[in-house]
């Protein structure tokens, strides 16, 4: 499945697309995870990581603290 979403130039020019991505698929499978939704395994996954980057992903203090999805409520 690709999603697309619009957003305002200002809010883009501060990083590349791919960048964009990285951070959003990162942040969607952290909170996938965090909530019980998936496994680790999975979550890495869908955040090309590794197992072991996925876990230190989770364990920065930011991890807990990124907004939640737009239109996921729980």
């Amino acid at each position: 499945m690709q999603i697309a979403i619009d957003l305002p130039n200002d809010f883009v020019n501060f990083q590349s697309g791919a960048d964009i991505e990285k951070d959003m698929r990162l942040s969607y499978s952290l909170w996938l995870f965090k909530n019980a939704k998936v496994t680790i395994t999975k979550a890495a996954e869908l955040a090309h990581l590794d197992i072991y980057d996925f876990i230190a992903a989770c364990a920065k203090p930011s991890a807990g603290h990124r907004h939640q999805p737009a239109g996921i409520t729980g």
